[in-house]
């Protein structure tokens, strides 16, 4: 992706800068996108505009006209307000005209005279030459279109081969074997971040189900994960044959060979045509008319074909009744089959990817990293996954790190100072030029010093010690954000010495000594501000995640990750668990208090919209860096993905409905009166609805365990729990999520004799 500009360069160079342009396209005003500009531009709300625009049902070329036949509340809305209907008349009347123009991603047009002579030109933002016709008119009027297109994973993978051959010069990722037995064994795990075309959640689940063996599986995957193979139960079909040959079906002994690779499955255009080929003596030409007749399924061509296929097909001694069914069954598969070449293309970059993944991890990752340089999200994705593989990323330091992330020995990176926010290009060369000329940079002060004129400003200072880069100079982040204004006055204020030949060589002697710069010692921030201060730099947690304390709780709900949220369909309630980072009080036009609350997990954060009853319960939950449970409704709009919150739980609240008892073991070796006063006590304080036992263990004859009912139903609250490992140690307490069978009957009858209190 960082060269294609130079390929585009050279093509102008080599073929006139007045016969190569680039190809613009043309953006429309869809349903939702028309109400809400004309919904703008009459001054309504955000959130009236919002409400309109969210009944429009989320599909491919959905119409205004469609959506009021599709909804009915949509329909009637527009019959009883007259705000609305004015809104949804005119946005029918601005729907499908174009909204704008923009450059096509990947076209570029050659042609062997000047352009103007053809089509129309106009100049772009940047100034290059663009068509005023979009890609399917620049060859109606006999122009060939070319793809130019840039793949980030070409530069991540030149990028990891880059540092792979600082340790390793010989090695070439063009002449890896496409047999590793390592690389299959990593992809049937489904850990697939960072791993070309095989990343969502879809695919990752049937990569595992159809657990690949050899190179030609993973161009099969990437040809049936699409819609069409997987609603026709292609890909089932394809994964049964693939586990038992013995389902594999041939129509006629002349196909094997075409569909062997793909166990008898027609998955490809290019065996659509094989077997036109073989077996009805088609040329290669009138195959690949086929094709095509079939891709785009024109019936009138379809019939002269299947009369030719017969035809040819009867010649060559197959019975007509089987000819027209294997045509039949090409025609349904066509419809589906995809381009191998291309499919081949992708799997190889998938393969060299899983390759360095599963041999080059560091490195890999490294190279990851450095290309998601501006975009935070992706980079919390990927520290979260550098934490599963084993790899420490440490924080940026201003004597060590670079631009880039840099791999260090022992599975580890340090992070790149490029990546810190508020801290430009310029700014960390300024910064690389002065180490590289005088060296490390000795102290806070030194480096403040060193740094004066320079394009580096007080903004990028403090983004640098909210990160950490100074820790190594052996300074706090309090210290240094509480005295960096006085530095830099101090800095300022200091007089430069006269150039003087006899001033240099008696400096020593009568130079006066510098005063020292003005320093407050003071105690550092608290964990909870130095982590707040560490995401507002870097855009994410680095040193410490404050969600790790309660990474248990996300194996025990088993909730799915935010970042799965992208993998489901809107209007479904999901169940999610994380760490609210930011809150936002709104009022509602009646003046009722709601919230907008940022909740985030190790990869990603995602907005939950309280509403004022959901809001007014919870309010006393909703605290920055308070783990919550969240049940809601999955919404889209123009803005992202959202989720509105119908119920709200913190760790207490759930930890009632996730456990059913609570066990405290204790040896009955030295066990006193007062311990078990002490326990009474203790449970007594949290009383809630979880059934509390006696563990007693005998450490003498006859040796056994004996569960016992304390008949305290307690709040299995974490301060409970730290009370009783302090006064009984640290393995006495276990929570259960179901009630021991042996008890069960005990506990039913208990709770009949004393109803929810306890005994």
């Amino acid at each position: 992706m960082n060269r294609r500009g130079e390929v585009i360069d050279y093509v102008t160079r080599k073929y006139g800068a007045d016969k190569v342009s680039m190809i613009a396209t043309f953006g429309t005003m869809g349903a939702k996108a028309s109400i809400r500009d004309v919904g703008r531009v009459l001054g309504m709300t955000y959130s009236e505009v919002d409400r309109v625009a969210k009944m429009v049902p989320t599909a491919l070329e959905m119409t205004l006209e469609r959506a009021l036949k599709e909804n009915k509340d949509f329909d009637q809305l527009r019959k009883t307000d007259p705000a609305i209907d004015r809104l949804i008349t005119l946005s029918m009347k601005l729907e499908g005209i174009t909204r704008h123009s923009s450059i096509h991603a990947a076209g570029i047009v050659i042609s062997q005279d000047p352009l103007s002579h053809h089509v129309p030109l106009m100049r772009g933002a940047n100034g290059e030459t663009v068509t005023q016709f979009t890609k399917d008119d620049v060859e109606k009027v006999g122009l060939v279109k070319f793809d130019f297109l840039g793949l980030t994973t070409l530069t991540l993978i030149d990028d990891a081969v880059r540092r792979i051959r600082m340790h390793t010069p010989s090695f070439d990722i063009d002449r890896i074997s496409l047999d590793d037995r390592d690389t299959y064994r990593f992809l049937c795990t489904g850990k697939t971040l960072g791993i070309f075309q095989l990343e969502s959640r879809g695919m990752t689940d049937l990569l595992v189900k159809l657990a690949p063996e050899q190179f030609e599986d993973i161009i099969a995957l990437l040809a049936l994960y699409r819609p069409g193979p997987i609603n026709s139960g292609m890909v089932d079909d394809f994964i049964k044959r693939k586990k038992n040959p013995k389902e594999i079906v041939y129509e006629h002994p002349d196909i094997a060979p075409i569909l062997k690779e793909t166990y008898g499955v027609i998955v490809y255009q290019e065996q659509v045509m094989q077997i036109a080929n073989v077996l009805a003596g088609f040329s290669l030409g009138d195959a690949d008319l086929l094709r095509r007749a079939m891709g785009k399924k024109k019936p009138e061509e379809m019939e002269k074909m299947k009369d030719m296929f017969v035809s040819g097909a009867t010649n060559r001694g197959i019975p007509t009744e089987k000819a027209v069914h294997i045509f039949d069954l090409m025609a349904y598969f066509a419809g589906y089959g995809f381009n191998k070449s291309h499919s081949a293309a992708y799997a190889l970059i998938s393969y060299q990817t899983a390759f360095l993944k599963a041999h080059y991890a560091v490195e890999f990752w490294a190279a990851l990293l450095t290309n998601a340089l501006d975009d935070t999200e992706k980079i919390g994705t990927f520290l979260a996954g550098a934490r599963e593989l084993d790899i420490r990323v440490l924080s940026p330091d201003i004597n060590q790190s670079l631009f880039d992330f840099t791999v260090l020995p022992g599975r580890t990176i340090r992070f790149g100072l490029g990546a810190v926010k508020n801290v430009g290009k310029q700014a960390v060369e300024a910064i690389l030029e002065l180490r590289d000329a005088d060296g490390p940079f000795a102290s806070f002060p030194d480096f403040l010093k060193r740094i004066a004129g320079k394009k580096v400003n007080r903004r990028v200072v403090e983004a640098l010690i909210k990160a950490g880069a100074f820790d190594s100079l052996g300074i706090l982040r309090s210290e240094a954000t509480d005295n960096l204004d006085r530095l830099l006055e101090w800095v300022a204020g200091r007089k430069k010495p006269k150039k003087s030949t006899m001033a240099k060589l008696f400096r020593e002697f009568d130079a006066p000594a510098e005063e020292a710069p003005p320093w407050t010692p003071r105690e550092e921030w608290d964990e909870k501000t130095l982590l707040k201060e560490e995401r507002e730099a870097l855009g994410f947690y680095l040193s410490r995640h404050p969600l790790t304390p309660y990474a248990d709780w996300l194996l025990q709900l088993d909730c799915p990750t935010l970042s799965d949220l992208d993998e489901m369909t809107e209007n479904v309630t999901v169940s999610v668990f994380g760490i609210v980072s930011a809150v936002k009080e709104i009022k509602t036009k009646k003046g009722d208090r709601m919230a907008q609350v940022q909740l985030m997990d190790f990869g990603k954060s995602v907005e939950v919209v309280l509403f004022p009853d959901i809001f007014g319960k919870n309010e006393a939950n909703v605290v920055i860096q308070n783990p919550l449970h969240i049940t809601g409704v999955l919404e889209r709009n123009d803005f992202g993905t959202k989720i509105r919150a119908t119920r709200i739980s913190s760790l207490e609240q759930l930890s009632e409905v996730l456990y059913r008892m609570m066990t405290i073991r204790l040896l009955s070796d030295g066990l006193k009166d007062s311990d078990l006063l002490d326990l009474k006590t203790i449970l007594k304080e949290y009383p809630g609805s979880i059934p509390s036992l006696l563990e007693l263990e005998e450490v003498v004859a006859p040796k056994g365990v004996h569960l016992i009912p304390t008949r305290i139903n307690i709040a299995p609250k974490e301060a409970l729990i730290v009370r009783l490992k302090e006064r009984f140690g640290p393995n006495c307490v276990t929570l259960h999520k179901e009630i021991d069978p042996a008890l069960s009957g005990y506990l039913v009858r208990e709770k009949r004799k004393n109803g929810s209190k306890a005994g």
